[in-house]
């Protein structure tokens, strides 16, 4: 024993060992949690999807009957939404400098 009464170990020598007994903590807490987890699966039911127009220059009839226009914020696009008679709605991009047509999402409803 030294003269504090202590085990002969000096602040100096045990700081490393506590910052390395840290470090080895917190790495097999992050295995432990990176191997615990698990990909979540989405909920079951109709899906949405986004694909390109089968026209750019037109947008199908088949898509419904129109039931918003809103423009984007900085004046180049503006979606056009619409409702199918199975209540499937349809969201059409539309370039407003040059008409053509965007992207079109379908939006499945039960």
């Amino acid at each position: 024993m030294n003269r504090k009464g202590g085990t002969g170990m000096s602040e100096g020598n045990r700081k490393p060992t506590l910052q390395k007994l840290l470090i080895l903590v917190s790495v097999l807490a992050l295995i432990g949690l990176s191997t615990s987890c698990q990909k979540l699966e989405p909920p079951g039911g109709p899906r949405l999807s986004i694909e390109s127009p089968s026209s750019a220059d037109a947008i199908p009839a088949e898509y419904g009957e129109l039931i918003a226009a809103v423009p984007h914020e900085d004046g180049k696009w503006v979606s056009f939404w619409f409702e199918k008679t199975d209540k499937t709605i349809v969201g059409v991009w539309v370039q407003t400098n040059s008409g053509k047509v965007g992207k079109v999402i379908t939006i499945p409803r039960s």
